[in-house]
Parts: C-alpha cells; sequence; structure tokens
C-alpha cells in the first residue's frame, strides 16, 4: 500500500529537571522515542546514541526480516553504550527506553524495550485509542496479575520502575504490526506524558486536533499535570503519497 507517514513533534524537560534526557526522531519511514535513564548525562547520552543507530534501521540495505534488523540496530546500541562506559566509567548505569514505529508497504512494525509507549486510532473508530506496547515495568506486572488496575498504575508510587532497558547488556525487543490504512493515527510518547495525564484526556486531544495542535496540546496537558519528568510526544497521520 501506498502512504506517507507524516508527524509533529514535541519535547519538553518537565517542571522539575534541567535536562532533557528524552531523544526523538522523525524520518521518511521510522520514528523513534527514547527516555534515558542515568541522571545528568547519561540517560542524554544513552538515549541519543541508541535513538541514532534504530533511526538508520530505514536507511540502511533492506531486508526481508524487519524484525531482525531491528532486533540488531537495539543489539548494536546495547554496544555502543558498553564502548561508552569502557571509555567513561563515570557513564555506568546509563541506558535507555526504546519505542520504534517502522513504516513498510504491507505493514507497520513496533519495537519497545521499557515503558515508552505507542498507541494507535483507527480513522473509522475513533472512539476508541488502543494501546500498541506493552511496558516492560513492575507496575504493569502488578496489572497484569490482577493486583492492582489501570488507573491505580498510574498513580502507583513504584509506576517509574522498568524491568527493562537498553543498557550496556543486550535485551530483546518487544514487536507488535499492523497494517498500514491512510487516515489512521498513531502516537509514540514517553512516560512523562503517560505516568500524568488519564489516556481518556489524551484520547480526546489525539482524536480531535491536527497533529501539530494535538503535540503541543499533550505536552501541554503534562505539564499543566505538574509532569517533573521530561515528556515527549509524536503524533503520526498515514497521508496519501
Amino acid at each position: 500500500m501506498r502512504y506517507r507517514v507524516t508527524a509533529a513533534g514535541r519535547t519538553h524537560p518537565g517542571r522539575v529537571r534541567a535536562i532533557n534526557e528524552d531523544t526523538h526522531h522523525i524520518g521518511e519511514r521510522v520514528l523513534v522515542v527514547a527516555d534515558g535513564v542515568g541522571g545528568e548525562a547519561g540517560g542524554e547520552i544513552a538515549s541519543q546514541t541508541v535513538a541514532s543507530i534504530i533511526a538508520n534501521v530505514a536507511t540502511s540495505r533492506p531486508t526481508e526480516d524487519v524484525y531482525q534488523s531491528l532486533t540488531d540496530a537495539v543489539a548494536r546500541g546495547s554496544h555502543a553504550i558498553a564502548r561508552q562506559v569502557q571509555e567513561e566509567p563515570g557513564l555506568a548505569g546509563m541506558s535507555t527506553t526504546i519505542t520504534v514505529m517502522l513504516g513498510g508497504d504491507r505493514r507497520i512494525v513496533f519495537a519497545q524495550v521499557g515503558d515508552s509507549r505507542a498507541y494507535y486510532l483507527r480513522a473509522k473508530k475513533p472512539e476508541t485509542l488502543h494501546q500498541v506496547t506493552r511496558d516492560d515495568s513492575f507496575v504493569q506486572e502488578l496489572v497484569d496479575a490482577g493486583v492492582i488496575n489501570r488507573e491505580q498504575a498510574q498513580h502507583h508510587p513504584q509506576r517509574n520502575l522498568i524491568l527493562k532497558a537498553v543498557g550496556d547488556h543486550i535485551v530483546a525487543p518487544s514487536f507488535a504490526s499492523y497494517a498500514p490504512v491512510v487516515g489512521d493515527r498513531y502516537l509514540l510518547c514517553s512516560d512523562g506524558l503517560t505516568d500524568y495525564v488519564a489516556e481518556s484526556d489524551i484520547h480526546a486531544v489525539v482524536v480531535a486536533e491536527h497533529r501539530d495542535v494535538a503535540a503541543d496540546r499533550l505536552i501541554d496537558l503534562a505539564l499543566r499535570a505538574g509532569a517533573p519528568d521530561n515528556v515527549t510526544v509524536i503524533v503520526a497521520d498515514l497521508t496519501t503519497p
């Protein structure tokens, strides 16, 4: 199917932090949101390093196995972080989440490590905002076990405890894929949005606004909610070429 991915991205350090450790990338076929972990410069370096490697997947030699390409790219990100830590031991412990949307002719593939999320909105069924990804987090484990519900998870004191990130050891990303349909909309975001803004409020913005306005309003909602964390969003539409 012929289509274009047209996207708007925004990022903000939040109300507390001086450094923005989030990184995002908007390319012709690939979108990336990465949320760095490690404090000071470490998280920023980790997210920028891995995001830049992932961004090259769409421009490298085509392969029939996009899943392997993304898995290999995540592994290269881990190797790059390991080299940086070896050269500068003060960066030890830095890592990053990564959420990727890669558009192909027959499918759109998502790859994720950590708790940055992707959502999609069907043009023909806009009443529901679907979560594409599953958080690699302690709180998500509690939700899956039925200990708490999704609303309680949003306010849980350990909601920022992630169980998997791209650091100096190899991790396997999780995948999802969807058929591309012109008119559909996708949202990629760091937890600086989803930890502080209710999913119903996110849906209300994503369904009603132009992508540029939606991206601005989502950042504004996070800041109005007092978000201390960095917040990054990408709102992407599938349009005719």
